[in-house]
């Protein structure tokens, strides 16, 4: 049996980047191709898509892009949208 994402939202919308990216001929095209496979690979499951920097090839600014679009979906669907953890302090 195939491994499952862990994230299969930011994985759809990863893929719809790239996708545009593709279309449009850009030069991210590689770099949305590199972050959409780092996703699909990864068995971490975030609350937040900014915690999906610490993956190869996704960095601030597709987190930003992840970010709005989490937004829109909560928007959309009548969800609280989930607060972005706060730095890395060592818990209790």
């Amino acid at each position: 049996m195939a491994p499952t994402c862990a994230n299969p939202l930011l994985l759809e919308w990863i893929k719809e980047i790239y996708e545009l990216a593709k279309e449009r001929n850009s030069k991210g095209v590689t770099t949305y191709k590199r972050a959409y496979e780092s996703m699909k690979a990864c068995p971490l499951t975030f609350s937040h898509p900014s915690e999906a920097q610490q993956l190869d090839g996704i960095g601030p600014k597709i987190c930003d892009r992840l970010t709005e679009k989490l937004k829109e979906h909560c928007e959309a669907n009548g969800l609280p949208a989930p607060k972005k953890p706060r730095g890395k302090g060592k818990g209790p």
